[in-house]
């Protein structure tokens, strides 16, 4: 009989260094592949609160565009006082746009709880506006999207709106170039008596 083959037998395992090797690259190349994926989450992210700004610019832009567009008399100002015959568009320091008719009640022109945080309890974005009267009978509208949790000015958004109805004549700046307040009559009103 051969003792020496019995002696040392061949074993079928990994070594202690073996497995230390292993766990090593698999440690190496997880860190590798987590940084990658926060890399890729951050930046998802930030593309997601840019569109969001930008589609809630868009949004009162919009709406702003599909109020004024048949306008045939313009008055930018301050004041969100009633003029007569005139509807009032004007933002709220929450954000929201709102419009009054004339001789009717503030009307909020749009809501979508998706522009808030904290369960609706706080609106997202505020909106700063700025009116101005353009050449060739246009209403220039900037809208700066504030960031309510930081406070920065985080999109704008410019728009010219011709208004066919109107000339010159009829769009008067009451506010020196500072208006953040539109009101503006349409050809179809009827004046109450």
């Amino acid at each position: 009989m051969n003792t020496y083959g019995s002696k040392y037998k061949k074993s079928h395992g990994f070594t202690l260094i073996e497995l230390v090797l292993v766990m090593g690259i698999i440690v190496l190349f997880s860190s590798v592949i987590f940084s990658t994926f926060i890399i890729i989450n951050t930046s998802h992210a930030r593309v997601a609160v840019t569109n969001d700004a930008k589609d809630f610019a868009s949004l009162n832009m919009q709406a702003i565009n599909n109020l004024a567009v048949n306008a045939d008399s313009v008055v930018l100002s301050t004041s969100t006082a009633a003029q007569s015959g005139y509807t009032v568009v004007y933002f709220t320091a929450a954000g929201a746009l709102y419009y009054t008719p004339f001789g009717s009640s503030p009307t909020l022109a749009f809501s979508y709880p998706q522009y808030t945080i904290n369960n609706g309890s706080k609106v997202k974005w505020a909106v700063l506006p700025t009116f101005t009267i353009g050449s060739g009978g246009t209403l220039d509208v900037r809208l700066q999207i504030k960031d309510n949790s930081t406070g920065n000015i985080y999109y704008t958004l410019t728009e010219s709106i011709f208004l066919a109805n109107a000339n010159t004549a009829d769009m008067i700046d009451n506010a020196g170039g500072a208006a953040t307040v539109l009101k503006f009559r349409n050809p179809t009103f009827v004046a109450i008596p």
